[in-house]
């Protein structure tokens, strides 16, 4: 890159790490196969009343983050340019920057106005954390970030979703204490946002040597997902064309299930209690078993006349005698919703952690089968063979 070129680019980027606006930059194109790192991504933070720049330095293997003064800034950005990368894509709340260099070093600066939505607050020494890595490599390739690294945001919900969900988990691991390994299963993986992001979290924040398994039965699908581990040589992680019946009966230390459809939830329940998983965690869906079993005359009878009641009572009876079902087994059971609804409808989660059999929860359940002429719940079913 020639004296003027590096000049200008220099002025640019000055201007916006000079401001208090969010902002992000990506280093990128390689020059050489020599360059130890694929990309360079670098946004502001706040730090004990001082602006830095955090720069992660990612590499096809592991990323690296360091936080560096803004006035090294202007140095290190120089040597990026002239050394690693052709390009610099800079964007803001309100445009995108794209320097692009040739081979011959002629620059071409596009500028366009473009509502870029940056979650960066540097009023506040701790921003809410996020669970989810939404710059992995790999959400690229499932389609839900862009290209410079940005959420779509027809995918904002999803990774809000996904992140609410790691959140979640990362509480209900609190006490897991030191480990060596962790053994997941995965039922229903579907797209896998949350698989990748699951694995992700439990060897990078955990640090725990990952073994998760994506069972799903579309062969497309775990297809692509291997075909994703294999391009960004991930570990610990691996999907199998298979539905939750025919997923080989191992030990496990945590079962999940993400909108697994109605009685796949219970399938899902029933594989963690029999694998003898330490760990429960679901978000049911299409809970229909239930409502159609419910028969005869109750106090409710007049209200469950109207279809949409009936199906909101028979969800709540669902998910409510899985959770009696899961302590009657020997597990601590929570429910509740885990996002708002404007981010999905199907917002119930169910956590169970292995703890001592509730005396009373079998008889409850049963109670409660009575009172609303259910004639069974599929766990049951399960559970006679």
């Amino acid at each position: 890159m020639n004296t003027d070129s590096l000049q200008k680019i220099s002025d640019l980027s000055k201007q916006i790490v000079g401001s208090d606006e969010p902002f992000k930059m990506i280093f990128s194109k390689i020059r050489s196969n020599d360059v130890p790192y694929n990309q360079i991504i670098v946004k502001p933070v706040r730090l004990k009343d001082n602006k830095k720049l955090s720069c992660v330095f990612r590499s096809s293997t592991k990323d690296e983050t360091k936080n560096i003064d803004t006035e090294m800034f202007e140095t290190m950005s120089a040597t990026w340019l002239q050394t690693y990368f052709f390009n610099l894509d800079i964007l803001t709340q309100d445009k995108t920057i794209q320097c692009l260099q040739s081979k011959k070093g002629k620059l071409s600066i596009i500028k366009k106005n473009v509502a870029n939505k940056l979650a960066v607050d540097l009023s506040h020494d701790h921003n809410k954390k996020s669970f989810v890595n939404a710059e992995g490599p790999y959400y690229k390739d499932l389609g839900l970030i862009s290209d410079g690294g940005l959420v779509f945001s027809k995918g904002q919900k999803k990774y809000n979703q996904v992140n609410k969900y790691i959140e979640n988990i990362h509480h209900l691991l609190a006490d897991a204490g030191e480990r060596q390994t962790f053994r997941v299963a995965d039922m229903g993986s579907g797209k896998a946002y949350l698989t990748f992001a699951l694995n992700e979290y439990l060897s990078a924040e955990k640090g725990w040597e990952t073994h998760v398994t994506g069972y799903e039965s579309r062969p497309d699908l775990t297809d692509t997902c291997n075909n994703i581990v294999q391009k960004h040589h991930i570990k610990g992680l691996h999907f199998v064309t298979a539905n939750i019946s025919q997923a080989p009966s191992e030990p496990v230390d945590m079962v999940v299930a993400l909108h697994a459809c109605d009685i796949a939830t219970d399938m899902a329940i029933a594989y963690g209690i029999q694998n003898h998983a330490e760990y429960i965690v679901l978000a049911p869906c299409c809970q229909k078993q239930i409502r159609k079993s419910m028969s005869g005359d109750h106090v409710l009878s007049p209200v469950i006349k109207h279809g949409i009641l009936e199906e909101r009572l028979a969800e709540m009876l669902t998910d409510g005698l899985r959770a009696l079902f899961l302590q009657a087994k020997g597990y601590q059971t929570k429910v509740f919703e885990f996002i708002s609804l404007e981010h999905t409808q199907k917002n119930v989660m169910i956590t169970a952690k292995k703890g001592k059999v509730d005396p009373k929860a079998m008889t409850q359940f049963e109670e409660i089968k009575k009172t609303f002429g259910i004639e069974y719940h599929y766990l049951e079913k399960l559970f006679e063979k």
